[in-house]
């Protein structure tokens, strides 16, 4: 498996109907710059919650997978990031969110610009409803563009390879 980095679009591919909510949400916000907040293991969900609580505009990126617990399966939602979730933190909020004892690390992103895209194109993957799968035969540092599904037009490099073997546990899986 290689993971891909979407790189900034020459023309924006982030464009979606305006009444997105998505779009409304991944916006750049005066005196409100967007984070990325490493949170605690497992514990993004919960951190969601506490910025809806606050008025904290956040996004956590989200998909359904299925899971099997003793006998039986389950579709669950898990975050497409796990142990990150996205938010545009005003002057007090770090403060803020760092005594809800979920967060480990506030980062600030090189280009918030590139970051508010790169989301909004995965947010309009995710909402496609197509099925999501890694590419086996990316090579590392191969300049790429999607030319079908909901990501036409972006472009990206392959960044690192990873085995994908059957019965392939953890990370390697994408679990």
């Amino acid at each position: 498996l290689v993971s891909a980095s979407l790189e900034a679009p020459e023309a924006s591919v982030s464009e979606a109907p305006p009444e997105s909510p998505l779009l409304a949400l991944l916006r750049p916000l005066p005196g409100r710059p967007w984070r990325v907040v490493h949170t605690r293991s497992r514990a993004e969900k919960a951190l969601l919650e506490k910025t809806e609580e606050a008025g904290i505009p956040a996004y956590l990126p989200l998909f359904r997978r299925r899971s099997r617990w003793k006998d039986r399966m389950a579709e669950i939602e898990v975050p497409v990031f796990s142990g990150y979730l996205f938010a545009a933190l005003g002057a007090d909020d770090p403060a803020l969110l760092k005594r809800t004892r979920y967060v480990a690390n506030i980062l600030a992103p090189p280009d918030e610009a590139i970051l508010l895209a790169q989301l909004t194109d995965i947010g309009r993957a995710i909402s496609s409803g197509r099925p999501l799968a890694p590419c086996r035969f990316l090579e590392i540092g191969r300049r790429v563009r999607v030319v079908a599904g909901p990501l036409i037009g972006a472009m990206g490099r392959g960044l690192e390879q990873r085995d994908l073997q059957p019965g392939a546990r953890g990370r390697d899986r994408g679990d």
